[in-house]
């Protein structure tokens, strides 16, 4: 029986017949199944790549090789490994050797190839490469070259642990369009100096980078758009990228795993996950990112978490996820964002939870997330604060907002604005609450209350709060401040359904708009008087009067049973108008506040009258009365009157004079002597009375009916 490494020798020996001893060594391994390794030699020994070639790919020699392959360890290789378009039957071990000018594995077929801690000098051109097993270039393995994988087919894994690629400014790793069955490993202290594409490869496992090091300073270090990964993407545990990462428009079955990663590309963006779509969840954990980390439109079915990580894009934007769909909750607790935070139309499945957070954008914008759908509550609290404006207009929030403890720092400008949001719980500005700049609620729609207890709102040039047109289901609590508010309060057009206030918590004089403010009624601690709310509504400017303010008062007060100081704020809401009239005005206003109290104390008519009647009887009681008149029903006029005459009664004559609608039979039977001195001033006094009496007496009535309250 014939010795197979001899066979294969003796046919190695006719194809070359200049074989080297290690050649030979290699022959015969091969044959065997064994290594031929070479570490143990003081100098690695030189080998043809030509007698490589031919051992792993030439059908005279492989047919006598051993299944498990050639293997070769410690050794120089040179001249250029030519396995183009070649079949390789059995698996290509190479571990510490040295390839003096590259490897064209292009279009070839092996059943597997194991690169481990050597180097390969050029390039290695492996595009349409198709492997059966799995591929490795690991365990320090160094290319300093391009490496070409493009629609490579892998069909085990694709293991790059530990090793370096090497082709700074161009290309160190190109797999596009690779399709690897298992999983794709270029972790631990695996390092590219150059950029790796695997835009458009598709991974049947994950794709793990843990460790990693991709470096292609301004420039993208690893772009990966439209990959598809079964698994999971592992971005983290000291994975570093100097240039961009790019995974826009991929698939990932699993989570995106980026904790602890490092992402620097200071002049652009440092991690971009536009429209991208991943089953699981997304963690940007204690992340450091230098540059924009970018989610437009990216689809996440889990949760988005953020939370420890830095973001800084000074001036600019640091995260961006504008459009995108988070099924989870969207947490950025203990998150330093020096820069833009956008969610732009954003949809949160969760909770938006920014506790702790410090969001640093100067003179712009720190949050925005205009016109985001958040099903949970957005949490801006315990601890956070923005440097810039924080923004929510037309956000719709499913739980409440808020914002306890945090600080909104943006002074002479807005410091919150989330006009025409639609927050179905409540909005909590309490508690530690500061706002260094203008609060906007213009417009919004809350379920529930609106808390400022024990809140601090500073915009001494401007706008401290303003709630114009808001509606709010619940009650506004505005007490319990421990400093006033500085600068102006705007509740125009606002609607609450309580309002629960302090005299402490009342800006400045001139300081409050109140016009169309609606509430239907006082809570808590509010003061109820009329004496205590007029103060209030007195806050305003005198250049926006408004009779409103007062009628919604005194309408509350009514409701809650108080007439009186319902009454009270009605008069005063007409002296209040009458400072306000042209002079020609003003003496019948002052008239109506004296006589009747413009109709809401029309028992001054009546005291009015009662007044008249004691100063008439006072006067006729005070002259000779029975001098100055005559009996009217005798003949001759003013002769004397017969037994059982009307008697006449001084008091009963003064009120017949001041009520001529009474009969008194004191006028009808007697008249002023128009004879007498005495008699003629008794008739012009008479005139005058029964002029008077029929003034208040319309009055009263008038008071009474209530023709002249207009509330």
């Amino acid at each position: 029986m014939t010795d197979p490494a001899e066979d294969l020798l003796e046919r190695a020996k006719a194809r070359f017949p200049d074989l080297t001893a290690p050649e030979e060594m290699l022959v015969r391994k091969a044959a065997s199944g064994e290594v031929a390794d070479f570490a143990g030699e003081d100098e690695k020994p030189t080998l043809r790549a030509e007698v490589l070639a031919w051992l792993a790919a030439d059908p005279a020699a492989t047919e006598h090789v051993h299944h498990k392959g050639v293997q070769l360890g410690g050794a120089n290789i040179e001249g250029t490994l030519d396995l183009n378009h070649a079949d390789l039957p059995h698996p290509l071990v190479l571990v510490n050797c040295v390839v003096e000018k590259g490897i064209n594995l292009r279009h070839a077929r092996a059943r597997a190839v194991h690169l481990v801690d050597g180097t390969v000098t050029g390039e290695i051109l492996a595009e349409g490469l198709h492997v059966e097993g799995s591929l490795f270039f690991r365990n320090g393995f160094h290319a300093k070259g391009g490496v070409r994988l493009l629609g490579a087919e892998i069909g085990g894994e694709f293991n790059c642990t530990g090793s370096r690629f090497e082709n700074p400014k161009g290309i160190a790793l190109n797999a596009e369009r690779m399709r690897v069955r298992g999983t794709v490993f270029l972790n631990e202290k695996f390092h590219a100096e150059g950029e790796v594409r695997l835009d458009s490869a598709e991974v049947g496992g994950e794709l793990v980078c843990n460790g990693g090091r991709f470096e292609n300073p301004g420039r993208t270090a690893l772009w990966a758009d439209g990959a598809r990964v079964q698994g999971s993407v592992f971005l983290r545990d000291r994975f570093a990228a100097e240039g961009e990462v790019r995974l826009v428009g991929s698939e990932v079955g699993g989570n995106l795993e980026c904790t602890g990663g490092t992402f620097k590309n200071s002049d652009g963006d440092a991690l971009s996950f536009d429209v991208a779509r991943v089953r699981g969840n997304v963690f940007l954990r204690n992340v450091v990112a230098k540059g924009v980390v970018r989610l437009l439109r990216a689809e996440v079915g889990g949760i988005l978490g953020c939370e420890g990580g830095r973001f800084e894009n000074a001036g600019g934007n640091a995260l961006r996820a504008d459009g995108a769909r988070i099924g989870g909750e969207f947490l950025l607790r203990n998150v330093v964002a020096k820069g833009v935070v956008r969610l732009l139309g954003a949809e949160v499945g969760g909770n938006l939870d920014c506790n702790g957070a410090k969001f640093d954008n100067p003179g712009g914008n720190a949050l925005s997330a205009d016109g985001a759908r958040i099903r949970g509550d957005v949490l801006l609290r315990n601890g956070f604060v923005a440097k810039g404006v924080v923004r929510l207009p037309g956000a719709v929030v499913g739980g409440d907002l808020a914002c306890a403890r945090g600080k909104f720092e943006n002074p002479h400008g807005d410091a919150l604005v989330a006009n025409r949001a639609r927050v179905r719980g409540t909005i909590f500005l309490r508690n530690g609450f500061v706002a260094e700049g203008a609060v906007r609620l213009l417009g919004a729609e809350v379920g529930g209350d609106i808390e400022c207890t024990n809140g601090k709102f500073h915009d001494p040039e401007g706008d401290a709060l303003d709630l114009g047109g808001a509606q709010v289901a619940g009650a506004l609590h505005l007490h319990d401040f421990s400093e006033r508010i500085a600068g102006r309060v705007s509740l125009r057009s606002a609607a609450v359904g309580e309002l629960a206030d302090d005299a402490n918590s009342w800006p400045e004089p001139g300081e409050l708009a109140l016009d169309g403010f609606t509430y239907n009624h006082l809570a808590g601690k509010a003061p109820r008087s009329a004496e205590q709310r007029l103060k209030w509504i007195a806050r305003q400017s005198r250049d926006e009067f408004s009779t409103q303010p007062y009628e919604q008062l005194a309408k509350v007060l009514r409701r809650m049973g108080l007439e009186h100081e319902a009454r009270r704020v009605a008069i005063a809401k007409q002296q209040a108008l009458r400072a306000r009239f042209p002079l020609w005005r003003l003496p019948w206003s002052l008239f109506l506040d004296v006589t009747i109290g413009y109709g809401y104390r029309p028992w001054r008519a009546v005291l009015w009258l009662i007044g008249l009647w004691v100063i008439g009887w006072a006067y006729l009681h005070g002259i000779d009365f029975s001098g100055a008149v005559c009996a009217t029903k005798v003949s001759p006029y003013c002769g004397s009157t017969p037994t059982g005459y009307p008697e006449l009664v001084p008091t009963r004559y003064a009120l017949d004079m001041l009520l001529p609608f009474l009969d008194l039979s004191q006028q009808i039977y007697w008249e002023p002597d128009p004879t007498s001195h005495l008699g003629a001033k008794l008739g012009r006094l008479q005139w005058l009375y029964t002029g008077l009496g029929w003034l208040f007496s319309i009055l009263a009535a008038v008071g009474f009916s209530g023709i002249l309250r207009k509330d």
